[in-house]
Parts: C-alpha cells; sequence; structure tokens
C-alpha cells in the first residue's frame, strides 16, 4: 500500500511550486530600489561641482566625441 497517490504528489509538487513562486514574486518586489534614491544618486553624479568626482561626468563623454 502506498503512503500517497500520484495525483496527491502531483498536488504536493504543484502547492510547493506555487510557494516557492510566491516567496520570490514577494522577495523580488521588496527588494527593488527606492526611485527617489536613485534620482538623488544620479542627479550627485551629473553635478558639475561635485567634490566626489576628479572630472565633471559631462567631460567623460565629451571626451570621445571629439
Amino acid at each position: 500500500m502506498a503512503l500517497i497517490s500520484t495525483y496527491e504528489a502531483l498536488q504536493l509538487i504543484v502547492s510547493i511550486a506555487l510557494l516557492v513562486v510566491a516567496i520570490l514574486n514577494y522577495t523580488h518586489k521588496n527588494s527593488r530600489p527606492d526611485p527617489r534614491k536613485v534620482n538623488g544618486y544620479l542627479n550627485l553624479m551629473s553635478n558639475k561641482k561635485s567634490p566626489n568626482l576628479p572630472i565633471p561626468i559631462n567631460n567623460i563623454f565629451a571626451a570621445g566625441k571629439g
């Protein structure tokens, strides 16, 4: 006598797969960066007077054009 039938085993596999997908979706949604923080970082990087950059970032891109 089998402990569980094939159908019950299939149900168990599908249930576990759905649980894994739900967990991955939840963690993915919560791991996205805050858009306000990203915009602040990009604004800092494009600021020509930023003391953190040795040369303005616009000069890096302009150097290859001439």
